[in-house]
């Protein structure tokens, strides 16, 4: 296993130096394109016709908030319905990969009295 990895790591290093470029010729190919090079195409950058189509509209009451301006006070939101006898609802505070993350989500809510 180790002679392996030995010969995978001088391989790996052989190809690396291939890719090096020469030391010899530093001004050969000065008058070259990118292109010519590395003999891959350009990338082509869109972002100019993919960024209007993710443009995203600000709300009004931000926009003042964000302003020169000293910010003025937001209008308080509508109040909420009150819950009627017997209903509950559910809020999600978390998604997690592990149980454990989620446990301890759990326990620092419990302290805050948050059932």
């Amino acid at each position: 296993m180790l002679a392996g990895l030995t010969i995978g790591l001088f391989v790996a290093f052989l190809i690396y130096l291939r890719n090096l470029p020469s030391a010899e010729t530093p001004g050969k190919q000065t008058g070259q394109t990118a292109e010519d090079q590395s003999g891959r195409p350009k990338p082509v950058f869109n972002f100019y016709e993919i960024l209007p189509e993710l443009e995203v509209i600000v709300p009004e009451l931000e926009v003042s908030t964000r302003g020169d301006d000293p910010p003025s006070k937001p209008e308080p939101p509508a109040p909420t319905p009150q819950l009627q006898q017997g209903e509950k609802f559910i809020l999600q505070a978390g998604s997690f990969n592990q149980f454990e993350e989620a446990d301890k989500l759990k326990a620092h809510l419990a302290l805050l009295g948050v059932e």
